[in-house]
């Protein structure tokens, strides 16, 4: 059984990240209906970001899953803001997002900040995050 290799995300990649995105998206717990323009323009946005990062897992020509995020400046230092974490579903389960999110740690050696959906918050801190003490909150408009 051959291993996961990590590998930098390139603009060519967006395409099938946008699929995986979609598909992990569209699962538990967030059930959020991605259509793959939207997914591309938002992996693309990231992307294009100053101080962007991201790893793909890959084995032989698949891509299981992929980890992103930028580099930001923070008061008196920097920090890596992690935007995305995603696994094809047919493979969750097999620590492959763990993996990636520690390749990703030891690779951008940076404290990381990261917004999660609160059923998350468990496996967040079994990789070592503890939660902030501020809040997130948001508004619709429309």
């Amino acid at each position: 059984m051959s291993t996961w290799q990590f590998s930098s995300i390139e603009k060519a990649d967006l395409a099938c990240l946008a699929d995986i995105y979609c598909q992990a998206f569209g699962q538990e717990p967030w059930h959020e209906c991605w259509t793959q323009e939207m997914a591309l323009t938002r992996l693309t946005y990231f992307y294009k970001t100053p101080g962007f990062v991201g790893w793909k897992a890959t084995k032989g020509d698949m891509i299981g899953g992929f980890v992103l995020g930028h580099r930001l400046p923070y008061v008196d230092r920097w920090i890596f803001d992690v935007k995305e974490l995603c696994v094809l579903p047919s493979i969750q389960g097999q620590h492959l997002g763990s993996q990636l999110f520690e390749y990703m740690e030891k690779s951008v050696a940076l404290p990381l900040s990261l917004y999660t959906h609160p059923q998350l918050k468990g496996y967040y801190e079994r990789l070592g995050l503890q939660q902030d003490p501020y809040l997130m909150m948001s508004k619709k408009i429309g």
